[in-house]
């Protein structure tokens, strides 16, 4: 048997720099301080699909 489970995904071209501008802003978090505008802009620029992942429950014969 098959069940499929729904799983958001970022499929964002510059996601690397997304995923940076996030680890800057719970880095400013952690230490107190205001996160920089430019980061929080480009995070929100973050675009998500949902995928469909299959996942195996029984093998029927």
């Amino acid at each position: 048997m098959i069940n499929y489970s729904i799983v958001m995904r970022s499929v964002n071209a510059n996601l690397l720099e997304i995923n940076q501008a996030k680890s800057r802003i719970n880095q400013a978090k952690k230490d107190g301080k205001e996160p920089e505008k430019k980061d929080t802009d480009l995070v929100k620029t973050e675009k998500q699909n949902a995928f469909a992942i299959s996942q195996y429950t029984d093998v029927m014969t």
